[in-house]
């Protein structure tokens, strides 16, 4: 938040735009404790019991400080270019065992962007398309493509890659009453570095 928080929730509480707020970004590494945290649940939940909060971690080794003050646990894996895409899977799989403990909500917040830091350039479609279906088979239950709009960045300047992301939401709305309602096998986890699962709903798989 850049503004006071109960006067910003008061005023857009009833915005149709609004999906959830935001108690503040990555915590962990900015110095705020998990009971500050808790604390701005609270007042956000008494300003707006109709919305969700979610929280932005980053650390895996920090969710379980963390994933028991929020309704949703959202990590943010930005693997392109260091890393494998596989630390999508490897993140939010985590994420997700320790939401279960407290019925906490995970969503994906997966890397559409590039060229900061050293995140030197943005995922290619497949790399996208892979984190995505990563993210889906480590039983995340929303994803968040994140990306940025501050004149560094502009999605729509890499048409392949804002192709893609838009491509994927109605392949995922399709396959979303198997995604949410359909009997879950993980058929290969990280095995020669094949991943595959599969869902089941209503006789189709």
């Amino acid at each position: 938040f850049t503004a006071p928080r109960p006067a910003t929730i008061e005023r857009y509480r009833d915005h149709p735009a609004v999906l959830a707020w935001n108690p503040g970004d990555e915590p962990s590494i900015h110095g705020h404790s998990g009971d500050e945290m808790f604390g701005r649940y609270d007042e956000m939940k008494h300003l707006d019991p109709n919305h969700l909060t979610y929280m932005v971690i980053c650390r895996p080794d920090q969710f379980a400080h963390y994933v028991h003050g929020t309704d949703v646990l959202a990590p943010d894996p930005y693997p392109v270019p260091n890393r494998s895409v596989e630390m999508a899977y490897e993140t939010l799989s985590r994420a997700a065992r320790e939401g279960e403990l407290w019925e906490t909500s995970v969503w994906g917040v997966l890397q559409c962007f590039g060229g900061y830091g050293s995140w030197e350039r943005p995922p290619t479609p497949e790399e996208l398309r892979a984190m995505t279906y990563l993210a889906l088979m480590a039983r995340v239950r929303g994803i968040i493509y994140y990306t940025y709009g501050d004149g560094n960045f502009e999605v729509k300047e890499h048409p392949e890659l804002w192709t893609a992301a838009k491509a994927l939401v109605p392949e995922i709305e399709m396959l979303k009453p198997a995604l949410l309602d359909g009997e879950f096998e993980m058929l290969a986890e990280g095995e020669d570095g094949v991943y595959a699962a599969a869902w089941a709903l209503d006789g189709d798989r």
